[in-house]
């Protein structure tokens, strides 16, 4: 079988891991043979995988067409120019070669029924990373109908969670759930839970990722409570966290210690107690899963794809969305409770040992494959 992967770019992100491991995972069948399609930004490593990426100086030209084709029918829209181009792209990489099976995301879903022309694909999958609003009224607001009419022509959606498939099987019937699994090995060691350290992992994106919540949170807290912050983003982003750390005078509460990767991002796991998430709109969180293996209880607003993380608070404590002082009081009530602690940290490893690689690759070769005697 044959397969070709859709992603934009392979910048440092959860969706961006996540699509590299399920290609290099459904790469090593014997019987399958994965291609990755990409644009630009490569910081992970692609080895093992047929790479198809469009020239540079081609994408340029792609570009000064699309704009050219923008002016000339008056539109205006950036989100419907760049999406354009990057169809555009797609257009300009491929030949001849078919494959059987094209799994698009993020903006290929655009463009279903295009990619099934170019590709030959008898299958085509929408793979959906986010939340159904964030599509919806979000990122494809000014494209919604067109968005609607690929959504429906695709052969079948993939979800990370329970609440956005319901939503996309209003439009199509063929849709399914299939979780992100955990990528990060713990090496079989736990948190000792013994610090006052509540760790928070993710992108610097203050909207999103509810960095200004967690700056509220981080008032309310008691003095010896350290909130230690991984993650990197913008320069627009970061000036605006830094800005709101200082206004809300928590620079003694909240360590903010930069993108980790690999050995240094394990340490930020081990030397916490507990793990945070104030998102406002996530579609399956990596990093709460990856907590949740080092045995970190986890602490969240309830929105969909934290229901679906903690089973609907079983395997976390969910707090009502955007009540920054009911977090901390939860925070400190677990600070408090030693018992509580290691109650959901037995918790928290039993749902990350579902979300093993193993089991979410099976859910991959039966769901997407169709290969039904997978263990």
């Amino acid at each position: 079988m044959k397969i070709i992967f859709f992603q934009s770019q392979f910048k440092m992100g959860g969706q961006q891991k996540i699509v590299r491991l399920i290609a290099q995972e459904l790469n090593k069948d014997k019987d399958v043979d994965v291609t990755v399609y990409y644009e630009n930004h490569n910081y992970f490593d692609l080895n093992g995988l047929k790479i198809i990426r469009p020239r540079h100086f081609i994408q340029i030209i792609n570009l000064l067409k699309v704009c050219i084709w923008s002016v000339v029918r008056f539109i205006f829209d950036k989100r419907s120019v760049i999406d354009r181009w990057h169809l555009k792209n797609v257009q300009s990489a491929f030949t001849d070669e078919e494959y059987d099976l094209a799994i698009l995301c993020n903006p290929y879903i655009l463009f279903v029924d295009e990619i099934r022309k170019i590709t030959g694909a008898n299958k085509v999958i929408c793979w959906t990373h986010n939340l159904y609003e964030n599509y919806t009224e979000v990122r494809f607001k000014s494209e919604k109908q067109k968005l609607f009419s690929s959504m429906r022509s695709a052969d079948q959606i993939v979800c990370l969670e329970s609440y956005t498939a319901s939503r996309w099987k209003k439009i199509n019937n063929n849709v399914v759930v299939i979780h992100n699994p955990v990528t990060i090995d713990a090496e079989g060691e736990k948190s000792s839970l013994n610090s006052k350290i509540v760790s928070f992992t993710g992108r610097i994106q203050i909207d999103s990722k509810g960095l200004d919540y967690l700056c509220d949170v981080a008032t309310y807290l008691d003095g010896g409570v350290t909130i230690e912050v991984a993650g990197s983003g913008s320069k627009k982003e970061e000036t605006k966290f830094k800005k709101l750390i200082k206004q809300k005078r928590v620079s003694d509460k909240i360590k903010w210690v930069g993108a980790l990767s690999g050995e240094n991002l394990k340490e930020h796991y081990w030397r916490s107690t507990i793990f945070l998430m104030c998102s406002r709109y996530e579609g399956f969180p990596l990093v709460a899963a990856e907590a949740m293996s080092f045995g970190l209880p986890i602490i969240a607003f309830d929105i969909p794809s934290l229901e679906e993380v903690t089973s609907n608070g079983t395997y976390g404590v969910l707090v009502t969305n955007s009540n920054t002082k009911e977090m901390a009081e939860q925070i400190s009530k677990l600070l408090e409770n030693r018992n509580l602690l290691l109650k959901y940290q037995r918790l928290s490893l039993e749902r990350a040992r579902s979300l093993s690689v193993s089991r979410i690759k099976s859910e991959w070769i039966k769901k997407v494959l169709g290969i039904k005697n997978v263990k």
